[in-house]
């Protein structure tokens, strides 16, 4: 009887705790690309440049316009919920970024 039950309930349970330990990397190596990536921003780097830079790092770019202070490059993991990790760039008014940092955020 036990040995039975195991070998039936084996296989999904090691399955779920393989799913569980391939989330959690997938979610510690977008953290530690997105941190590596926000670590290269230096104060005084035109926008542009870190738009260019965070789409050959193959992020998702959010700029909301001139008016807007802010530039986003992001990436986003599905994990048991949808995580997404931020390095968000300030620009000052002449389009230079004054300083960066990450973020993370679940929905």
């Amino acid at each position: 009887m036990n040995k039975r039950f195991f070998q039936l309930a084996g296989p999904p349970v090691l399955a779920l705790l393989g799913a569980l330990a391939y989330a959690h990397h997938r979610l510690a190596q977008a953290e530690a690309d997105v941190a590596a990536f926000c670590a290269t921003i230096a104060r005084g780097m035109p926008a542009r440049t870190f738009i260019e830079r965070a789409l050959a790092a193959n992020l998702e770019v959010h700029d909301y316009g001139a008016e807007s202070s802010t530039i986003v490059a992001a990436t986003t993991v599905y994990a048991w919920k949808k995580e997404v990790f931020e390095c968000r760039a300030e620009r000052d008014t002449a389009g230079l970024v004054r300083g960066a940092h990450t973020a993370r955020r679940a929905e």
